[in-house]
């Protein structure tokens, strides 16, 4: 019952001050959905304010103007705040100010407070607990185990439903009682009292250091950025904390469209990729332009795996690993040195035919007129291209692109096109032939006054495989005038210099 006021920017409004009264101080982590982040493993106070977005960290304070909470969030649509508790605060505070790092325990449990009347329904009798020590007229509830991680220090110690009893000689302990002691037991077991199926028992859990599991490197190539799979995301699925977490997709950097944000790699090329570090590794022997085979699971649900062929782009920016120090808390960053041998692919052009010869039509198509005599040739002479972009450059924003283009030259693997889908010079180009073969591409020249240019493909790559499409392309054929002189030829869909 409470009054207080909080003092903030409420809503962009400078120095606000909204009043409310404070009406529940054991109210769980208030949950803002499955896309936000969530608190877990504190309580907070619950009270009715008209408090808004800009009040986020703003103090709550008492009326001698003492602060007793930091205003958290609210519920969309109601007059209700949620406000975080000072205690752990102020505990890590006094090491800040001794210049220490406070340390910080974790069993990756999720631990929620229930009432007296939910813990006898989960078999724990009110007087059996009486004689345990814990009396349900002297607390408002107990702490419940409500998620545990796989392959975590309380997995195979404890049970989603556990009630803890007691921590070490602290009966029924609340959050903040519970983890000072887990924070002074760091890299040492502690001793847990719980009600677990029908009998109490003692449990000891190996409590681990919070700061161990706790992003602090990522690395940035091109437009995609990796780091550790956190605490936080693994709660949101119940995953082991295991594999890179792919932070930011960055199509141009995994060019399948399905590997992105929200998955977690877990081996590539064949090798586990159990953290950061071990995935640079493997890194270190790609290079530009090669396959990698990923293995990943939505981090979502971790049942959810796949495989997935993609390419390290030709053209990429230079990758960056940014580590934070745990003592001073500030950012360095290093240069990436993988994925640097480039594939030997020098420009060729087709045989017979220069870039002048072709212009397009005022689509900007690179489109030969399928006229009588060549609609044969132009059907398995026909592309498809697929264009994704590593970052954005050259004023080019879009991500991904598709288009047509035509075999010119089957001995060399040149293919022309129109420019507009290698308008980004980071773009990651194949080429698929008769839509069941898809091979990678390079840029061999853009024309400087036409809007067409010729990729180059290996013809290699096509023998290697079992089906028979070498055999069934053609080369597109374009006659030209026996007297050499040039002229225009304009069709429905092109226009052709010859």
């Amino acid at each position: 019952g409470m009054e207080f006021r909080i003092v903030g920017n409420n809503s962009n409004e400078k120095m606000s001050v909204h009043q409310g009264e404070l009406s529940q101080l054991d109210r769980n982590a208030p949950n803002y959905g499955a896309k936000s982040y969530n608190d877990f493993n504190t309580f907070y106070y619950q009270a009715s304010s008209t408090s808004h977005g800009g009040s986020s960290g703003s103090p709550v304070v008492d009326i001698e103007g003492n602060a007793v909470a930091l205003n958290a969030g609210n519920s969309g649509g109601t007059c209700a705040s949620f406000f975080l508790p000072l205690e752990r605060i102020v505990y890590a505070l006094e090491y800040v100010r001794r210049w220490e790092i406070p340390p910080r325990g974790t069993l990756q449990a999720v631990f929620t407070h229930i009432t007296h009347v939910q813990a006898a329904h989960l078999g724990l009798d009110p007087e059996a607990a009486a004689r345990e020590g814990v009396l349900a007229d002297a607390t408002t509830g107990v702490l419940s185990v409500n998620k545990i991680l796989p392959g975590g220090p309380a997995d195979g110690k404890l049970q989603v439903g556990d009630i803890i009893i007691g921590v070490e000689s602290k009966l029924n302990p609340a959050f903040t009682e519970l983890f000072e002691i887990i924070d002074a037991r760091v890299g040492s077991p502690v001793s847990l009292r719980i009600y677990s199926h029908g009998e109490f028992k003692t449990v000891d859990v190996d409590v681990m250091d919070l700061y161990d599991i706790t992003p602090s490197q990522f690395l940035r190539i091109g437009d995609a950025v990796l780091h550790n799979l956190s605490l936080q995301l693994a709660y949101y699925s119940s995953a082991r904390i295991t594999g890179v977490y792919i932070a930011k997709g960055g199509r141009g950097f995994f060019k399948c469209s399905d590997l992105g944000r929200r998955n977690v790699i877990q081996a590539v090329n064949g090798t586990p990729t159990p953290d950061l570090r071990a995935l640079m590794n493997v890194l270190q022997d790609v290079g530009r332009d090669d396959p990698i085979v990923v293995k990943v699971f939505d981090h979502r649900d971790p049942r959810d795996e796949a495989v997935f062929v993609t390419r390290v782009p030709p053209v990429c920016a230079p990758g960056q690993v940014y580590t934070r120090s745990k003592v001073t808390g500030f950012w360095s960053r290093e240069p990436f040195m993988g994925m640097t041998k480039r594939a030997d692919a020098a420009p060729v052009l087709a045989n017979g035919v220069e870039p002048s010869l072709v212009a397009p039509s005022a689509t900007g198509e690179a489109v030969v007129d399928a006229a009588a005599g060549l609609i044969q040739s132009i059907e398995y002479a026909a592309v498809s291209i697929s264009s994704n972009s590593a970052c954005p450059a050259s004023g080019q924003y879009t991500v991904a692109d598709t288009g047509n283009g035509f075999i010119v030259c089957k001995q060399r693997g040149i293919v022309l096109c129109s420019s507009r889908l290698v308008r980004n010079p980071t773009s990651i180009l194949s080429v698929a032939f008769l839509g069941l073969v898809s091979v990678p591409a390079t840029l061999a020249f853009v024309h400087p006054l036409y809007p067409v240019a010729f990729l180059k493909y290996d013809p290699a790559c096509l023998h290697r495989t079992d089906s028979d499409v070498d055999g069934q392309l053609v080369e597109l054929a374009l006659p030209l005038p026996d007297d050499g002189a040039a002229r225009l030829v304009v069709g429905s869909r092109a226009t052709v210099l010859m």
